[in-house]
């Protein structure tokens, strides 16, 4: 039933100026997932599959959340996912995404203060996993699930009301969508700072919220691109640990087929503080030259990505109180409000929070309990 057109058909109220603006609502959604990521889209997925009207609706201009892939093999955000993380090979093997192993072979480089070290057999990282077609291939996977009028990118939610008679008005930059409940997929912290709830929040509820650091939100991610392995010549991993960085971590970032060959690196983003992405590209330029040598001094291009500085993924500014350990705590993954309210993050995963696999496990828990409060 669409209660949003029954409603408006009905007097307006005595001493009102003008109609409250849900009343201009789009027609009624069984769902309304507010952000587009692998777990949003996860469980927008499974509800549409299951007969609900689903609205999905994406701040940024694109799917992914922090996916974020280039020309198909370049990951500029999430990379990788292991061995035992069966809820991430279940949902490949149903979309029919292929993956490779996360090259790992030969030594690894120990950068401290007196100079560099080589250690025989890369004993810093273990086999891990990537994706055919770079991580974001999730996210667009599983929008193709959905009927295209469904996604609406570039369109930031500011507040989500909840009358008493059991609607749901999301009100964003362009319009206010009704529906019946809402998941919130964006990451928790994001979403106390960013959304205006009605009624408010028990004050337990927000303070976990506020709490929940971003998985990735204190990261600088760089890739650089090479026409040849240089590494692999010499008997490398590409894997590094740097002491002095200002990236601390380097691997080998190349894709699976012929002529994909990178180096990526991870440092904190307080290192770089008002630096712009150019400028920390061309500094971890300068650290792989400084690791691997002449040969590591013509990239063919370079990209780095400060997590921290994206709006959508880390708040202004972090809550006192925050920190990893909210990550999965019950007050994030139980339903609220009657169970029209739940929230769908990495972050509130009861199990791998911050990684792919904990996205997709809370988007099938977020589905489930949505399906079971629209009694489907």
């Amino acid at each position: 039933m669409d209660c949003s057109s029954r409603r408006e058909a009905g007097p307006t109220p005595r001493g009102s100026a003008r109609r409250p603006r849900w009343r201009q609502a789009r027609p009624a959604h069984d769902a309304i997932v507010v952000g587009a990521g692998v777990s949003g889209l996860t469980a927008a997925a499974e509800l549409h599959a299951a007969g609900a009207k689903v609205a999905v609706v994406e701040a940024r201009d694109r799917v992914g959340g922090r996916t974020f892939s280039r020309d198909g093999w370049v990951d500029l955000g999430a990379t990788w996912f292991w061995d035992g993380e069966a809820a991430t090979r279940d949902l490949l093997a149903e979309l029919g995404i292929g993956t490779f192993a996360q090259a790992i072979d030969g030594d690894a480089l120990f950068a401290q203060a007196g100079g560099v070290m080589r250690l025989e057999g890369n004993p810093i990282v273990g086999p891990a996993h990537r994706f055919r077609g770079g991580a974001q291939a999730l996210a667009h996977a599983l929008a193709r699930r959905l009927p295209p009028e469904a996604v609406r990118t570039g369109t930031a939610v500011r507040s989500i009301a909840f009358s008493s008679d059991g609607e749901a008005h999301v009100e964003t930059t362009d319009e206010t969508i009704a529906g019946a409940a809402v998941a919130v997929a964006v990451p928790p912290a994001v979403a106390a700072a960013s959304l205006a709830f009605a009624p408010a929040l028990d004050p337990s509820l927000m303070h976990a919220l506020a709490g929940a650091r971003t998985w990735m939100g204190d990261a600088v991610k760089a890739v650089a691109r090479f026409e040849q392995p240089f590494w692999r010549a010499a008997g490398l991993a590409g894997t590094a640990i740097s002491h002095v960085g200002p990236f601390r971590e380097i691997h080998d970032h190349s894709g699976a087929d012929a002529g994909e060959f990178a180096l990526f690196g991870f440092a904190a983003s307080e290192q770089f503080a008002g630096l712009a992405p150019e400028r920390i590209a061309e500094r971890f330029g300068q650290q792989l030259t400084e690791l691997f040598g002449a040969d590591a001094a013509a990239p063919t291009a370079i990209e780095a990505v400060d997590w921290r500085r994206d709006p959508f993924t880390a708040p202004e500014r972090w809550a006192d109180h925050a920190g990893t350990h909210y990550h999965g705590l019950p007050v994030l993954w139980e339903p609220h409000l009657d169970g029209r309210l739940v929230f769908c993050a990495t972050e509130t995963a009861q199990a791998y929070a911050g990684h792919l696999e904990g996205a997709i496990l809370a988007g099938h828990r977020a589905a489930a309990q949505l399906l079971t409060t629209l009694g489907r």
